[in-house]
């Protein structure tokens, strides 16, 4: 970050964290993004409000894509089976999605 690069590559950047710093974490990648940058980063098992503040996600099965494609629409794309609520992490439908639960 130091020589202002366009393209930030984080691996797990909130792993064993709590959930405050968690929040805190994304929020500045959040506006550094907001600035132009392109941030990509993996997050396992994110929290309902990490997972609601990204963008875009990957959904990843046994290393091969299943779905790429805005946050917010990941249960849209597999409807069947599939109930959510307000208060359910979309996260932990999509992981026991892509280990075929």
């Amino acid at each position: 970050m130091l020589i202002n690069p366009s393209v930030l590559l984080l691996d797990e950047p909130t792993s064993e964290l709590d959930s405050t710093t968690d929040q805190r974490i994304l929020t500045t990648l959040k506006k550094l993004a907001g600035g132009g940058r392109t941030m990509v980063t993996t997050i396992h098992q994110p929290s309902i409000r990490l997972y609601h503040m990204f963008d875009k996600v990957v959904l990843l099965s046994e290393g091969y894509p299943i779905y790429h494609g805005p946050a917010s629409a990941p249960l849209d794309y597999f409807p069947i089976g599939f109930s959510t609520s307000v208060t359910v992490n979309p996260a932990d439908h999509l992981l026991d999605l892509a280990n075929g639960m």
